[in-house]
């Protein structure tokens, strides 16, 4: 069973609709799809523009633009 991080609702592997925050690194996390919206427009989640991944805020660097590759050797290295 997972649980949604925001709301606490439940849901098995087949019935997960949402989002897997900081998927493959410490403090994964999942949301689901009811809260996504707030999350997001909160600041409190970001979708990646280059990989579709979500991250917490603060996961993001904002002082360095990273490509792909250098984004995913980044994810990779803190896993």
């Amino acid at each position: 069973m997972k649980t949604c991080k925001i709301c606490g609702c439940s849901f098995d592997e087949e019935n997960f609709e949402g989002v897997v925050v900081n998927e493959g690194i410490d403090n994964e996390y999942h949301v689901c799809c009811d809260c996504v919206p707030s999350e997001c427009n909160n600041g409190h989640i970001i979708s990646c523009e280059a990989c579709g991944s979500y991250f917490s805020a603060d996961k993001l660097h904002d002082s360095k633009s990273y490509t792909p590759a250098e984004l995913k050797a980044l994810v990779e290295s803190e896993a």
